[in-house]
Protein backbone atom coordinates (compact mmCIF):
# COMPACT_ATOMS: atom_id res chain seq x y z
CA UNK A 1 0.00 0.00 0.00
CA UNK A 2 1.49 3.42 -0.95
CA UNK A 3 0.33 6.54 0.45
CA UNK A 4 -0.03 7.90 -2.33
CA UNK A 5 -3.02 5.56 -3.21
CA UNK A 6 -6.43 7.02 -3.03
CA UNK A 7 -8.04 3.87 -2.00
CA UNK A 8 -6.67 1.10 -0.46
CA UNK A 9 -9.17 -1.45 -1.69
CA UNK A 10 -8.35 -0.62 -5.27
CA UNK A 11 -5.08 -1.54 -4.63
CA UNK A 12 -5.85 -4.91 -2.77
CA UNK A 13 -7.48 -6.04 -5.67
CA UNK A 14 -4.82 -4.68 -7.89
CA UNK A 15 -2.14 -6.65 -5.97
CA UNK A 16 -4.63 -9.68 -6.63
CA UNK A 17 -5.41 -9.21 -10.12
CA UNK A 18 -1.38 -9.36 -10.82
CA UNK A 19 -0.45 -12.30 -8.82
CA UNK A 20 -3.11 -13.86 -11.14
CA UNK A 21 -1.66 -13.00 -14.34
CA UNK A 22 2.25 -13.74 -13.64
CA UNK A 23 0.79 -17.21 -12.60
CA UNK A 24 -1.04 -17.96 -15.83
CA UNK A 25 1.95 -15.92 -17.66
CA UNK A 26 5.13 -17.65 -16.32
CA UNK A 27 4.94 -20.82 -17.93
CA UNK A 28 4.79 -19.10 -21.63
CA UNK A 29 7.96 -16.82 -20.34
CA UNK A 30 9.98 -19.33 -18.56
CA UNK A 31 9.80 -21.71 -21.68
CA UNK A 32 10.52 -18.67 -23.95
CA UNK A 33 13.13 -18.16 -21.99
CA UNK A 34 14.86 -21.14 -21.37
CA UNK A 35 14.36 -22.47 -25.20
CA UNK A 36 16.59 -19.26 -25.67
CA UNK A 37 18.86 -20.01 -23.15
CA UNK A 38 19.34 -23.76 -24.50
CA UNK A 39 19.90 -22.35 -28.03
CA UNK A 40 22.54 -19.77 -27.02
CA UNK A 41 23.84 -22.81 -24.55
CA UNK A 42 24.42 -24.92 -28.09
CA UNK A 43 25.88 -22.15 -30.45
CA UNK A 44 28.51 -21.56 -27.50
CA UNK A 45 29.50 -25.07 -27.48
CA UNK A 46 29.61 -25.66 -31.11
CA UNK A 47 32.02 -22.58 -30.74
CA UNK A 48 34.15 -23.86 -28.73
CA UNK A 49 34.58 -27.49 -30.17
CA UNK A 50 35.30 -26.14 -33.18
CA UNK A 51 38.08 -23.41 -32.05
CA UNK A 52 39.34 -26.97 -30.29
CA UNK A 53 39.03 -28.65 -33.50
CA UNK A 54 41.09 -25.99 -35.12
CA UNK A 55 43.89 -25.68 -32.81
CA UNK A 56 44.18 -29.57 -32.56
CA UNK A 57 44.37 -29.88 -36.54
CA UNK A 58 46.64 -26.80 -36.85
CA UNK A 59 49.03 -27.87 -34.29
CA UNK A 60 49.36 -31.80 -35.77
CA UNK A 61 48.60 -31.23 -39.12
CA UNK A 62 46.70 -34.05 -41.48
CA UNK A 63 44.24 -35.83 -39.17
CA UNK A 64 45.82 -39.17 -41.00
CA UNK A 65 48.99 -38.44 -40.00
CA UNK A 66 48.42 -39.01 -35.93
CA UNK A 67 45.93 -40.39 -33.41
CA UNK A 68 44.88 -39.71 -29.92
CA UNK A 69 45.31 -42.44 -27.08
CA UNK A 70 42.75 -41.72 -24.30
CA UNK A 71 42.66 -43.45 -20.97
CA UNK A 72 39.14 -45.33 -20.75
CA UNK A 73 37.67 -45.11 -17.16
CA UNK A 74 34.62 -47.64 -18.03
CA UNK A 75 36.87 -50.93 -18.71
CA UNK A 76 37.30 -50.51 -14.77
CA UNK A 77 33.89 -50.13 -13.92
CA UNK A 78 32.87 -52.93 -15.96
CA UNK A 79 31.18 -51.63 -18.47
CA UNK A 80 32.61 -51.93 -22.13
CA UNK A 81 32.48 -49.53 -24.95
CA UNK A 82 30.63 -46.68 -22.85
CA UNK A 83 32.47 -44.31 -21.43
CA UNK A 84 31.86 -42.81 -18.12
CA UNK A 85 34.61 -39.62 -18.79
CA UNK A 86 33.60 -36.14 -18.21
CA UNK A 87 34.73 -35.30 -21.98
CA UNK A 88 33.50 -38.28 -23.16
CA UNK A 89 31.31 -35.35 -25.92
CA UNK A 90 34.82 -33.84 -26.68
CA UNK A 91 36.03 -37.66 -27.63
CA UNK A 92 33.02 -37.62 -29.83
CA UNK A 93 33.23 -34.55 -31.84
CA UNK A 94 37.27 -34.90 -32.38
CA UNK A 95 35.90 -38.57 -33.87
CA UNK A 96 33.59 -36.60 -35.93
CA UNK A 97 35.87 -34.25 -37.14
CA UNK A 98 37.91 -37.65 -38.51
CA UNK A 99 40.80 -37.24 -36.06
CA UNK A 100 41.34 -40.95 -34.22
CA UNK A 101 40.55 -41.63 -30.95
CA UNK A 102 41.40 -44.42 -29.20
CA UNK A 103 39.95 -45.27 -25.82
CA UNK A 104 42.66 -47.46 -24.19
CA UNK A 105 42.61 -49.71 -20.58
CA UNK A 106 44.75 -47.40 -18.47
CA UNK A 107 44.96 -50.51 -15.67
CA UNK A 108 48.70 -51.11 -14.77
CA UNK A 109 50.32 -48.97 -17.64
CA UNK A 110 52.42 -47.67 -14.69
CA UNK A 111 53.71 -50.77 -13.73
CA UNK A 112 55.72 -51.64 -16.69
CA UNK A 113 58.43 -49.96 -17.77
CA UNK A 114 57.96 -47.90 -20.68
CA UNK A 115 61.31 -47.81 -22.31
CA UNK A 116 62.18 -49.71 -25.68
CA UNK A 117 62.68 -53.73 -25.39
CA UNK A 118 62.47 -53.49 -21.76
CA UNK A 119 58.93 -53.89 -20.44
CA UNK A 120 60.15 -54.85 -16.72
CA UNK A 121 58.11 -54.28 -14.02
CA UNK A 122 58.28 -50.81 -11.82
CA UNK A 123 58.83 -50.48 -8.41
CA UNK A 124 58.73 -48.23 -5.41
CA UNK A 125 62.02 -47.43 -3.95
CA UNK A 126 61.84 -43.55 -2.99
CA UNK A 127 61.20 -43.39 1.01
CA UNK A 128 59.84 -39.99 2.41
CA UNK A 129 58.69 -38.77 5.44
CA UNK A 130 55.21 -39.63 5.91
CA UNK A 131 52.76 -36.35 5.61
CA UNK A 132 49.91 -38.36 7.69
CA UNK A 133 49.32 -36.80 11.24
CA UNK A 134 48.15 -39.68 12.16
CA UNK A 135 50.17 -42.94 11.26
CA UNK A 136 53.33 -40.45 11.48
CA UNK A 137 54.45 -42.54 14.83
CA UNK A 138 53.68 -46.20 13.21
CA UNK A 139 55.39 -45.09 9.81
CA UNK A 140 57.51 -42.06 10.20
CA UNK A 141 58.86 -43.18 6.42
CA UNK A 142 56.68 -44.55 3.49
CA UNK A 143 57.47 -45.70 0.05
CA UNK A 144 57.06 -42.56 -3.08
CA UNK A 145 54.80 -43.16 -5.46
CA UNK A 146 55.50 -40.03 -7.81
CA UNK A 147 58.88 -41.80 -8.68
CA UNK A 148 58.91 -45.75 -9.81
CA UNK A 149 62.54 -47.72 -10.64
CA UNK A 150 62.50 -50.46 -13.08
CA UNK A 151 63.58 -53.51 -11.81
CA UNK A 152 65.35 -54.88 -14.92
CA UNK A 153 66.69 -51.91 -16.75
CA UNK A 154 66.92 -49.60 -13.75
CA UNK A 155 66.04 -46.56 -15.56
CA UNK A 156 63.93 -43.71 -13.26
CA UNK A 157 60.82 -42.57 -14.44
CA UNK A 158 57.99 -40.42 -13.19
CA UNK A 159 54.72 -42.41 -12.83
CA UNK A 160 52.19 -40.44 -14.78
CA UNK A 161 54.77 -39.75 -17.97
CA UNK A 162 55.57 -43.99 -17.82
CA UNK A 163 51.46 -44.20 -17.94
CA UNK A 164 51.14 -42.04 -20.72
CA UNK A 165 54.14 -43.77 -22.41
CA UNK A 166 52.50 -46.78 -22.25
CA UNK A 167 49.43 -45.39 -23.36
CA UNK A 168 50.80 -44.17 -26.38
CA UNK A 169 52.36 -47.77 -27.42
CA UNK A 170 48.72 -49.35 -26.87
CA UNK A 171 47.11 -46.74 -29.24
CA UNK A 172 50.44 -47.49 -31.75
CA UNK A 173 49.39 -50.89 -32.01
CA UNK A 174 45.85 -50.98 -32.56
Amino acid sequence: FNSNSSNPEIYREFSRLKVQIRKILSPFYNRYQRKKLGFSFRIRQQMQNSQMVNKILGGYGDPKTFFIAHGDWSRKMGTRGHSQLKGIENIEVLRRAGIRVYLVNESFTSRRCCMDDCGGDMEMFRMVLNPRADSKERKPHIKCTGILRCQDCMELLNRDINAACNIHKIGESI
